[in-house]
């Protein structure tokens, strides 16, 4: 398929979504018809079609499922009954009322999102940003919902929806907001600058972007570090003290550039390495050397890199994300070839797949092979 078919096959999908949900279907839309499980048999309501059918402009994997504000459970969620989420046996949720207040049943709940639904919907189709931005919805989801809301040849919205890449790429072009980052300046912004009048435009820029990202975003530059650290440590950590860190976000550190970072916890990698019996997890038979402790030395490596830890709300530093390599796998899926960094990270997102569908870290391999370039 030509470039030119593939772009016509992107605006038919663009097409088709607005066709299957208008604002009439949205209205009657029922909880079974937003939110399923694929186990159930259903892979065509509303968010997985928007997830999953939709990322060619513009992804939202990853991260919670709470992004969509109610979502039907597979298994019984971590977070519950704290901090507004809550969970009924089947469904569970994160939205608050109109009144910032809480909302603790399912139907209720469900009503909210649609009502927010209608109201991006309403505000997409007249280029009203402001007022969509002022929706109590998770961000990504929220402008994803906009960009295909949006009018065909009305075009107000660009399908990047992280706030740092869209940062990143705004200084860079030394383009100025009035003011403090709002996704709706930035989205003027960007289509006043660079004249965006319809979809190709669009996509167009989106692919600039996000190539400009991917090529000026660092990779984990202190991996030896972290790997030197895991072989210092020596205290024996217990698998409550490890769930206990994991279920809250990874601490901020600055480096001497004055960048923040996410620091990675070292027991973490060392739990890893030691579970897996000081083995590649590509293949067992590579061999490399003995550690000071008599061990066969191997390396601790974050399958979704510690750096993208903004997209996602649950810690991605857990023992579900790391692996233990040789120190050759490790420099290849860093550095190597396109084919050799596919071939391991299709080998680790099989490998690990489920274990982070459980942590409610959720990613597609396309997605993760992004993150490397790939």
């Amino acid at each position: 398929m030509s470039k030119r078919d593939d772009a016509f096959a992107d605006v038919e999908l663009f097409k088709d979504f607005q066709l299957k949900w208008n604002r009439e279907v949205i209205e009657r839309m029922t909880i079974e018809q937003y939110t399923s499980l694929v186990e159930d048999g259903s892979n065509d309501h509303f968010t997985r079609q928007l997830e999953h059918n939709l990322d060619v402009w513009g992804t939202i994997w990853g991260g919670s499922s709470y992004k969509f504000g109610i979502y039907k459970c597979k298994e019984k969620p971590k977070r519950i009954n704290q901090n507004n989420y809550f969970y009924d046996g089947e469904y569970a949720w994160n939205i608050k009322n109109d009144k910032n207040g809480s909302i603790n049943d399912r139907d209720s709940a469900f009503e909210q999102v649609k009502s927010n639904l209608l109201k991006i919907y309403d505000s997409a189709k007249v280029k009203d940003l402001p007022s969509i931005e002022s929706i109590n919805m998770g961000d990504a989801f929220k402008w994803k919902l906009a960009f295909h809301f949006q009018g065909l040849d009305q075009i107000a919205i660009i399908p990047v929806y992280k706030k740092d890449i869209l940062k990143v790429y705004l200084k860079s072009r030394d383009i100025k907001l009035n003011g403090k980052f709002t996704y709706a300046k930035a989205y003027k912004a960007l289509c006043d600058k660079y004249n965006i009048n319809n979809l190709e435009d669009a996509k167009r820029l989106e692919r600039e972007i996000y190539c400009f990202y991917l090529e000026t975003k660092s990779a984990d530059v202190d991996d030896h570090i972290y790997n030197a650290e895991i072989e210092q440590t020596k205290n024996k950590t217990t698998s409550k003290n490890l769930d206990s860190y994991e279920d809250k976000l990874p601490e901020k550190g600055e480096s001497v550039e004055g960048k923040s970072y996410y620091k990675r916890n070292p027991a973490i990698g060392k739990a890893v390495i030691e579970s897996e019996g000081f083995l590649c997890c590509i293949d067992p038979a590579h061999k490399t050397f003995q550690n000071e402790r008599g061990n066969q030395f191997m390396e601790a490596h974050h399958i979704i890199p510690i750096s993208f830890q903004n997209e996602w709300d649950v810690n991605i530093d857990c023992r579900a994300n790391v692996v233990s390599l040789c120190p050759n796998c490790h420099r290849q899926v860093h550095n190597g070839n396109g084919n050799a960094k596919r071939y391991i990270l299709n080998k680790l997102f099989n490998l690990r797949v489920d274990e982070l569908g459980k942590r409610d870290i959720r990613i597609s391999c396309e997605k993760l092979l992004s993150l490397y370039g790939c």
